[in-house]
C-alpha cells in the first residue's frame, strides 16, 4: 500500500492529476489518472492530449517521494525540457483510465533525466524523456 497522493506531490484540487499509485520500484513508478465527466481540464467530451505531460510529471514527482531519498514527503520540482516527446492517436475522452509509468534513466542530485509513457488501455498514447529539477526533501542532501 502506497500513501495517498497528497503526501506525495504537492499539487491539491484541480492541479492533482493523478487518482492513485498503482506500483513502484527504484526502476520504474506507475500511475493512474481517470477522465471522469467532471475532470477540470474537460472541453466537451474530450481532454488534450498535451496533458500527458502533466500526468508524466506528477508520475515522477510520486517516484521522487517514494525513493529512499525523498523521505516519503512531497517534493517541489519543474520539468527543465523534454529532448523527445510524442502524442499517438489524439485526445483522451470521458471514461479513459490513463496508467503512466516513469523510469528514471539518470539521476544526479536534484537533476535528473526520466523516460515516461502514458498508455490508454495498452496502447502508447504519449511517450517521451523529461529533464527535471526536484529539490531534495529537508534533511536529504545539500
Amino acid at each position: 500500500m502506497f500513501p495517498s497522493l497528497d503526501q506525495l506531490v504537492p499539487h491539491r484540487g484541480a492541479a492533482l492529476l493523478l487518482s492513485s499509485v498503482l506500483r513502484h520500484s527504484e526502476r520504474e513508478t506507475a500511475c493512474q489518472a481517470r477522465i471522469a465527466d467532471d475532470h477540470p481540464y474537460l472541453d466537451g467530451a474530450r481532454v488534450d492530449a498535451v496533458l500527458s505531460l502533466e500526468f508524466m510529471a506528477q508520475t515522477i514527482a510520486v517516484h521522487a517521494a517514494l525513493e529512499p531519498a525523498g523521505a516519503g514527503a512531497p517534493r517541489t520540482g519543474y520539468v527543465l525540457g523534454s529532448p523527445s516527446l510524442e502524442f499517438f492517436d489524439g485526445d483522451f475522452v470521458v471514461g479513459d483510465e490513463i496508467e503512466i509509468t516513469a523510469r528514471p534513466i539518470h539521476v544526479g542530485g536534484s537533476l535528473a533525466k526520466y523516460e515516461s509513457e502514458v498508455r490508454v488501455r495498452g496502447t502508447v498514447r504519449a511517450r517521451g524523456e523529461l529533464s527535471v529539477f526536484v529539490q531534495h526533501a529537508p534533511g536529504a542532501g545539500p
